[in-house]
């Protein structure tokens, strides 16, 4: 049976190929990618040939003018022979300080690697206010874990992944420095709490339902004082003042329900559980970006493992990839700038969804341009496309 199909998918991909080309405007025709099978991958068979490459032709384009900044971060990507040896993070010097005796300066630590992307617990965000969709508000939310969360919740789709989980989890430890043996017997402390804290987690219906139905804005010292381990900490590593009557600043939170019960989820463990959290937390966020074990590391688990993903992208490619830092003091209360993508401006995707919150309708230029857009085509063929 499996023979027979892929047999008439082969015939059917030719066929439809040779159709395309005679039967539909040059400017489609020309979009198809004769090597791919239509009856696995439409979209890569319908406008495969165009898309990737003219996209990457034009970012390498601008990389070729050499401006400053954007010929700088993307010589540093591209510097294999700079990176590689670095190991670790910059920021992983917060190691030193994770020997603290207390659960409230560990946790500390991992509030402030929150404004280097890593968030452990709780994951600070500004974005417009539900209140007032004209001005920023800072929120925090609940941070994601390593892997999807129905992976701790599902028996049958953990036994999928837990020995490329637990292989992981050992590689990055030891990289990092320390021995097999340490690193292997840390991998039932990681997985124990992430299963916890999967549990404290709200469900992904939970989230959409928090965004629609609930808004509690809090004061800073409101919010330290209910939520000290969790918002409390996040708000004094990012420099707001926390004292009762010297702020009337907010901080908005969806659902108080997660904040309740990761409190006592992480009164309950010991520091020891939570310095080894921390420190693996730091490599793995990091790791795609560090010397190239880690890199494969990452790979092997989330690209390989979970995706399917064969072939490495290469390092070109990956060096036009960017990221935005928000800086959470200077963007909290100022106007929403309503110019600001959810996205890099070069990728193709029809981002022009309605977003409530700040009353936008985005259609980027990537989308608005040929093969998916053409003010020479039929307007059927235009709004199809995009």
């Amino acid at each position: 049976m499996v023979n027979i199909l892929a047999s008439v998918g082969a015939t059917l991909t030719a066929t439809t190929a040779a159709d395309f080309a005679t039967t539909f405007p040059r400017e489609m025709a020309d979009l198809i990618d004769p090597t791919a099978d239509l009856c696995q991958d439409f979209y890569q068979y319908a406008c495969g040939s165009v898309i990737g490459a003219k996209n990457t032709d034009i970012v390498k384009a601008l990389i070729a003018t050499k401006k400053p900044k954007v010929a700088e971060f993307y010589n540093a990507c591209m510097d294999v022979a700079t990176t590689t040896p670095r190991g670790p993070p910059p920021h992983s010097r917060l190691y030193g300080h994770l020997h603290r005796h207390s659960i409230e300066a560990i946790l500390g630590i991992a509030a402030k690697l929150s404004s280097k992307g890593v968030d452990v617990i709780v994951q600070p965000y500004v974005m417009a206010n539900q209140g007032d969709v004209t001005t920023n508000a800072l929120y925090a939310f609940q941070a994601d874990l390593p892997l999807d969360q129905s992976f701790f919740e599902d028996a049958a789709k953990w036994a999928t992944i837990e020995a490329s989980y637990r292989e992981y989890i050992s590689s990055l430890l030891t990289l990092a420095g320390q021995s097999a043996t340490d690193a292997k017997a840390v991998e039932d402390v990681i997985i124990t709490f992430q299963k916890k804290f999967a549990n404290v987690l709200l469900t992904k219906v939970e989230l959409m339902e928090a965004e629609v139905t609930k808004y509690n804005p809090l004061t800073y010292a409101d919010a330290a004082k209910k939520y000290p381990l969790t918002v409390g900490l996040q708000l004094q590593a990012h420099g707001f003042n926390v004292c009762k009557g010297c702020s009337a600043d907010k901080v908005v939170l969806y659902d108080l329900e997660f904040f309740d019960r990761a409190q006592v989820l992480l009164k309950a463990n010991p520091m020891a559980t939570l310095k080894t959290l921390v420190e693996f937390m730091l490599l793995h966020v990091n790791s795609p970006q560090l010397s190239a074990d880690f890199v494969m590391a990452n790979r092997k688990l989330f690209e390989k493992k979970i995706k399917g993903v064969i072939t490495q992208p290469s390092r070109e490619r990956e060096s036009m990839t960017t990221f935005y830092d928000y800086f959470l003091a200077k963007a909290n209360y100022q106007p929403v700038d309503k110019t600001m993508w959810g996205t890099i401006p070069h990728t193709v995707n029809a981002y022009e969804r309605y977003t409530p919150r700040e009353n936008k309708i985005v259609f980027p230029a990537t989308v608005l341009q040929a093969p998916i857009f053409n003010a020479k085509f039929d307007a059927a063929q235009n709004f199809g496309a995009v």
